[in-house]
């Protein structure tokens, strides 16, 4: 996705924290031990591990509740899972089954770090950093915030990820809100952008063909939308000032480490991550935001 217009550098080292964080938060999702950790609960499928896992940091949450907050996925997708999930094991089993899996993935995937100065200052810096971000108005952020914070560095590190990813998603959902843009509207822009297929998203994120072409018209008559569904001019810039607004905001989650200690972080991160990305077990960064926006 190349939407990034860094006003200035700040916002620029935030952006490629994020993007490094990112990865790491998403061993959760696919790495085999995070997966048994689940499993170990009660919770066999993806999709089901994917709703109790982040929802969990909320509580008990209902369908609507959690529909809500992750803004982008369809009524009827969240109700398969959510509040089936909570029947199986309660929320704190969730999050401890979250902690689990990566702390067993993180110890395979990234052994040459576990204990080192690096991993462990890393760790501190980011979550000091992000943990005095304001929580109003950001509902995942400000219930995992609300969390025990773990003491081991890549545990900790991998609080710090979450913190950061829901931080930014939450902005990102209330300035799409703010210019009138639904999660299925979202997702049919994007696509009119190049980004991904309609048949992706619709499988992803479980809107059927009549939301879809309920949306695609919807953005037509707004004139974002062409009616050979591509982007108009109007619909590219509106994306590209959603983005940049994003990027603004979420920097400041991060903007307490000032430039060069977030130099110094990122260059840790880098060599982290790098070790992480090298186990071929997680997909591709660029693709996953591209075609299912990250969320």
């Amino acid at each position: 996705m190349t939407f990034a217009i860094y006003p200035n550098e700040m916002v620029g080292l935030a952006d490629q924290i994020w993007r490094q964080l990112e990865s790491y938060h998403d061993t959760t999702y696919f790495v085999q031990e995070c997966r048994d950790a689940f499993k170990e609960v009660g919770i066999k499928g993806g999709w089901a591990r994917y709703f109790a896992g982040r929802a969990a940091p909320m509580g008990a949450a209902s369908a609507g509740a959690v529909t809500a907050a992750f803004y982008n996925f369809s009524p009827k997708m969240v109700s398969n899972s959510i509040p089936a999930a909570w029947e199986v094991a309660t929320p704190a089993e969730f999050l401890q089954a979250r902690l689990v899996g990566i702390d067993r993935a993180m110890g395979r995937l990234i052994t040459p770090w576990i204990d080192t100065k690096e991993l462990a200052e890393t760790a501190d810096a980011i979550t000091e950093a992000v943990l005095s971000a304001d929580p109003a108005g950001k509902v995942l952020f400000g219930a995992n915030a609300g969390l025990e914070v773990p003491s081991d560095p890549h545990l900790k590190l991998f609080h710090a990820a979450t913190l950061i990813r829901e931080h930014r998603g939450d902005i990102h959902n209330s300035i799409l809100l703010n210019n009138d843009i639904s999660g299925s509207q979202a997702h049919v822009l994007m696509v009119a952008l190049g980004h991904g297929t309609k048949e992706d998203v619709i499988s992803m994120r479980g809107w059927n063909e009549s939301e879809w072409s309920s949306a695609k018209e919807s953005l037509i008559e707004r004139g974002l939308v062409a009616t050979d569904s591509t982007a108009t001019p109007l619909g590219k810039e509106l994306r590209i000032s959603i983005e940049l607004q994003t990027e603004l905001a979420a920097a400041k989650a991060l903007s307490g480490l000032g430039t060069k200690r977030a130099e110094a972080v990122l260059g840790q991160l880098v060599s982290i991550v790098d070790q992480l990305r090298k186990s071929g077990e997680l997909p591709d960064f660029a693709t996953l935001r591209e075609e299912f926006g990250g969320q």
